[in-house]
């Protein structure tokens, strides 16, 4: 149990330095002071608190609403559920494979997949751009 992050041996030790400065006669009065002052600050507060529920209420309202409508809503048509559609790439491979062709794309897919290295200029073209 912490009150504004002050476990109960802390608690302890507080109310410890507080008996040895304030005396037992002035620690009931000074307790009693600081639990009005508690009081006081929640009854103030109140008012505003019960404000920015009323302003809250709209928005949680729909958020509710939406949470039920996705939750009841049906699923997405048209999304596949399995993986059964291979790249057509992929299918004229198997053909070919099938029939001990070769794959007319082959060579077009490789290309494709290939990365170009970016052109970089060499030692000799950039101190002839900045000359």
């Amino acid at each position: 149990m912490n009150i504004f992050g002050i476990g109960p041996l802390e608690l302890l030790v507080v109310l410890a330095v507080a008996l040895i400065f304030l005396g037992p006669e002035k620690l009931p009065e000074m307790a009693r002071a600081l639990g009005k002052a508690v009081y006081q600050f929640q009854q103030m507060i109140e008012p505003f608190r019960a404000e920015i529920n009323r302003a809250i209420e709209p928005v949680e309202e729909v958020q509710r609403e939406m949470k039920q409508t996705l939750h009841s809503a049906p699923p997405a048509i048209g999304v596949p559920t399995t993986q059964s559609a291979a790249p057509p790439a992929t299918l004229d491979r198997a053909v070919a494979a099938s029939t001990g062709e070769p794959a007319a794309d082959d060579q077009t897919l490789a290309e494709s997949h290939t990365i170009a290295p970016p052109d970089v200029p060499t030692t000799e073209e950039s101190a002839n751009d900045a000359g």
